[in-house]
């Protein structure tokens, strides 16, 4: 299959001079092809430099034709209207103008363009199942993340690019909205490139690339098959390590022994010759030709150490192997009669009801799945149980010690590092405590000392779990909003194993079936309607 896309010994280096990634060379095709690595590796840096948002610091890319790169989420002070994301906000105000009873030459000129390309943005919208908008100049940032990404997906569509790169595109998705997108991911003959750590879509993909600071590894396509070929390679890596390290010992034994032997022969030969009383200008030659040979000797023993340790170094270098993450969560038994959590008559929302009243009380170690469509109001429901904002009636209490895990990070200090605003929200840790909290998740030397606003998505996800669930008492609730999000393969597989022996209750928001099958769900609460099903 021909190349729609080459790239040639790119690197990218940042503005503290160091490499994020180095001399990479890697080629896309009309295949589906998934891009997967380790949080804060530079998947979204890569992609952004693809499409000439950012620059390689070194490398060439060659392209056939237009790229289109699908962001992950609208920053919320970005004030980006729909009809700005589909490039026509002067065409759309104009016309707005002319069918208010404008008669301005020039706006029926512009007017022109949104009246051609109207009809092409509704079918865009459909595709993506967004509802058509009342208003085009509402800001993206008014819609739920799910239907932000649905905007952005039909902007993409619209725009009828020869290749398309999506950045965690099912991150805020449905299930109804994931399936609809892997279908029409699925039916497309054009190049895809999809940013992703969603199992379903790295089953779906025909080939995953795997990028690390070292190189981009290719794989054929399947979960599984990636994760089967990733450890073997990192076998393979720690077995050279390991083979280097016993060489470099069997090295230094035999330096030694040789060592020992040259200066045991030295020793007979200055006694031997005192013992014959050999004459001095003799003795004293060869002495010196024992010296030259002891220090020719030497040389080679030096030289073979360092080659050893060269050797060892540039398999540790080669390495990729990381330390499991470390996710304990141990104390957080609650009694089976104990009450948790209570809703009495509870409505939420903004400005108007979201669902119908709850009413339900829930005892011990229950796990709860709160489900329903994008913009159905699940995290507001969620941010009104810990801080009582958007409820309208009834109420909802909460009986235990709490940690609520929303889904955007906003009351982190953006401008701070991940280790001082951990010690802002832990102060009973000392400097050296915390980073070892933050090192658990992978946070380690540097990344420790990078403002939170610089960090990956999935980063700062880590630097809030050390914060709020590493600590030294882990809560007997715990209150989730689609954790998964922003997390790598490992860590997503390291939270699975934690929560799944975690012996607390759980309050969860997710889209991604793969990880609520593995928390033991025992009931569902439905929005709108409010239905509570038991789960066996």
């Amino acid at each position: 299959m021909a190349a729609h896309l080459s790239a040639y010994d790119v690197s990218l280096r940042l503005n503290d001079g160091d490499y994020l990634f180095q001399q990479l060379n890697f080629t896309l095709d009309a295949s589906l092809t998934a891009l997967v690595g380790a949080n804060g590796v530079g998947k979204s840096l890569l992609a952004r430099a693809l499409v000439g948002e950012l620059n390689f610091t070194s490398g060439t890319v060659n392209k056939q034709g237009s790229v289109y790169y699908v962001r992950q989420s609208v920053r919320e002070d970005e004030q980006l209207s729909i009809a700005q994301l589909f490039n026509l906000a002067e065409a759309y105000s104009a016309a707005q103008r002319v069918e208010l009873g404008g008669t301005d030459e020039q706006d029926f000129v512009c007017a022109q363009d949104w009246w051609q390309q109207s009809a092409a943005v509704s079918e865009a919208l459909r595709i993506s199942g967004m509802p058509q908008p009342a208003e085009f100049n509402q800001l993206v940032t008014d819609f739920s993340g799910g239907e932000q990404f649905r905007l952005l997906w039909a902007a993409a569509v619209f725009a009828q690019p020869d290749m398309y790169i999506f950045d965690e595109p099912t991150n805020h998705l449905d299930q109804q909205g994931r399936e609809r997108f892997m279908h029409w991911l699925a039916s497309q003959q054009k190049p895809r490139l999809v940013i992703s750590h969603d199992r379903d879509l790295l089953d779906a993909a025909e080939h995953i690339l795997e990028l690390t600071p070292q190189a981009v590894h290719r794989h054929s396509g399947g979960f599984q098959h990636y994760i089967d070929a990733r450890n073997k390679r990192w076998q393979g890596q720690q077995s050279a390590v390991e083979l280097s390290r016993k060489q470099q010992q069997r090295q230094a034994h035999e330096a030694q022994a040789a060592l020992e032997k040259q200066q045991q022969r030295t020793a007979r030969g200055k006694a031997k010759a005192q013992h014959t009383g050999m004459d001095k200008l003799l003795r004293d030659s060869l002495k010196q030709s024992a010296q030259n040979s002891q220090g020719q000797q030497k040389l080679m023993r030096q030289q073979r150490k360092q080659d050893s340790e060269s050797q060892l170094l540039q398999t540790e270098q080669q390495r990729e192997y990381l330390e499991p993450i470390s996710l304990e969560l141990p104390g957080s038994a609650i009694a089976a009669s104990k009450q948790a959590v209570t809703f009495s008559n509870w409505v939420t929302g903004i400005q108007q009801a979201n669902h119908k009243p709850i009413t339900l009380s829930l005892q011990g170690a229950f796990r709860l799945r709160i489900n329903g469509p994008n913009g159905v109001g699940k995290s507001v429901l969620l941010n009104s149980l810990i801080k009582q904002q958007g409820t309208l009636a009834g109420r909802a209490q909460v009986h235990v010690p709490a940690m609520y895990l929303a889904q955007h990070v906003h009351h982190f200090a953006a401008d701070k590092t991940a280790i001082e605003n951990l010690l802002i929200r832990q102060p009973k840790l000392n400097e050296q405590q915390g980073r070892e909290r933050l090192a658990r998740l992978r946070l380690r030397n540097k990344k420790a000392d990078i403002a939170f606003a610089q960090l990956s998505g999935g980063e700062q996800l880590k630097a809030v779990l050390a914060c709020e669930l590493l600590g030294p008492v882990t809560p007997q609730l715990i209150i989730l909003d689609e954790p998964t999000n922003h997390l790598d393969l490992d860590s997503t597989l390291a939270l699975e194993q934690a929560l799944s022996q975690y012996q607390g209750a759980l309050i969860v928001v997710s889209h991604d079936e793969r990880f609520v099958q593995t928390l033991g769900v025992t009931q569902q609460l439905t929005l709108p309607e409010a239905s509570i099903q038991d789960i066996k």
